[in-house]
């Protein structure tokens, strides 16, 4: 596999790329807090921390691992993001 920086943007084709759900569903996600946050970069452009979609990657297949014995929630204030 190759390592990539994880403190960077991503866009949308890579977000699915790495995430292959659909623009609406990850929104949805979002909204319920169990997306990372996604990050305006014009009025018309967002992205996601890198950093953070693969954590939620990583949450995921723990939870997909254990979702018989465990139906775990993320904690929403761990993907939302912060106000400055």
């Amino acid at each position: 596999m190759v390592e990539l920086p994880s403190d960077r943007i991503i866009d949308r084709h890579e977000r699915r790329q790495l995430v292959p759900y659909s623009d609406n569903h990850v929104l949805r996600l979002e909204r319920a807090g169990l997306f990372p946050a996604r990050v305006k970069l014009g009025p018309n452009r967002v992205g996601w921390l890198l950093s953070e979609v693969l954590a939620w990657i990583d949450w995921k297949a723990d939870r997909d691992g254990q979702a018989s014995l465990d139906k775990r929630r993320p904690d929403p204030a761990r993907y939302a993001r912060r106000q400055h």
